[in-house]
Formats: structure tokens, sequence, C-alpha cells
């Protein structure tokens, strides 16, 4: 569609690395990680846009923690009101209270006052105070190139979706931390539209990253939930 030349055009400084086919959002995002030289990486999906360039605040942060191993920032939908920055791994536990108890005025409240429990009860939250999460959503993530090029990236064999919740695992397991910072915020425009055989995919995808890292019980066990969601989402159609 002409993007990489006027990218070229416009940035002669950039390197672009031009495909001729669509590899897939982890094969893509690795193929840059190769090419970068930066102490820091950032892995940012196409349908953002910056408020303000000054990142220095992240900068900061990272140079100052050793510990921390991906950093990310306060997401906004393009009306500028909150947009899910960041989350919990999927649990069966955590589903069952999400879609009981978090969706009540009790639920809501407890969730707004004590902040341990809204990873429990949100499906996904922007707090307003730096916190170590579980997974950022992989529209923002910034980290160490030496500790992302010592993991290998992000893992080729999820194409598309819970790529970011399966790199956030690894970077915790090897020892370092995932945070979030509101210091630093862009817009996220995203996709709206969660037709069925989307949800499907990043259920499967939540399943086989659970399959792998919890064992078969586990998913087993979210699988069945998440069939009996699909059975009353079909029955509301």
């Amino acid at each position: 569609d002409g993007s990489i030349e006027k990218a070229r055009a416009v940035f002669p400084r950039l390197r672009v690395v031009a495909n001729d086919r669509d590899v897939g959002f982890a094969m893509g995002n690795n193929l840059g990680l190769v090419e970068a030289r930066g102490e820091f990486v950032l892995f940012l999906n196409p349908d953002t846009r910056f408020l303000h360039s000054d990142m220095r605040a992240l900068f900061t942060l990272l140079e100052g923690r050793p510990s921390l191993g991906l950093l990310g920032c306060r997401l906004r939908n393009p009306d500028m009101t909150a947009q899910p920055s960041c989350h919990a791994f999927p649990t069966l536990p955590r589903l069952v209270l999400r879609r009981s108890l978090g969706r009540t005025r009790a639920g809501r409240i407890a969730a707004e006052k004590y902040a341990l429990l809204r990873p429990y009860l949100l499906d996904g939250w922007s707090p307003d105070a730096e916190c170590q999460v579980d997974w950022l959503l992989g529209a923002f993530m910034l980290g160490r190139r030496e500790i992302l090029t010592a993991l290998g990236g992000f893992d080729e064999s999820f194409y598309f979706y819970a790529t970011d919740i399966e790199l956030c695992w690894r970077v915790r397991a090897a020892g370092y931390q995932v945070m979030y910072s509101p210091s630093y915020e862009i817009i996220h425009y995203g996709n709206p539209n969660w037709s069925s055989e989307r949800l499907d995919a990043v259920r499967a995808a939540n399943l086989d990253f659970v399959r792998r890292y919890r064992g078969g019980r586990s998913s087993f066990l979210l699988g069945l939930a998440y069939r009996g969601l699909r059975f009353m989402e079909k029955a509301r159609q």
C-alpha cells in the first residue's frame, strides 16, 4: 500500500524489515528484535498514536531497576477513555470471580477499594500508580534488549493471540519484573469488533498457554468453562 516507501522517505535513518508475506505478530516482532541495536526495545502495535514523544520517565524507571524486564504504559481509547493496559494470567478461579462477583456492585466497590482484588475481579485494569503485573497488553511493551534476546523474543508457536501473555510469563520466570507505569500514555485504536470467531481464537490461545505452563488439568477445567460461556453467548444471540 506504499507505507514502506513512505516510511523510508520520511524517516531516512529507519531500518525497515520488509517481508513478502504476513509472518504473524510473534515472528514479525522477533525480526525487529534481531535488527535492534539499542539498550532498550519497544514492541509497539501499528494501531497506536503517541500523545507526546518524551519517554524519559520510562527510561529512567528501567535504568534505575536492573530487575525490571518489561514495562508497559497507560493505554487510552480514541475518545481518551481508559483502556485495559494489564491483566492477570488466565485461570479458572479468576474467570469465575469476574463473571460472578466482579459483575456485582459489591464486587466493583471491592475492586475499587482494594488494589489486590482488582486482578481477580476485573478483566483488565489501568492502575493509577506503578505496580508489578502478570502481563501487559502487547500494544506497548518496553524492555531490555539483552534480556529479550536471551529469552528468544516472542514464542513463534503462538501466531497472534496470547503472545504477550506467554512472553511476560517467561520474563517473570527468568526472575525479572513485569511492571506498569501511568507516567506515559498512548492511544491504542485496537479492534472493537469482538466477533464470536475472534473470541474463540483468543480463548483457544489462552488454553494453549494454560496447558503449556499450568498443566492439562487446569487447561481442561478452563476449557469446560469457556465452552459453557460459548453456549450462553449463543443462547443470547
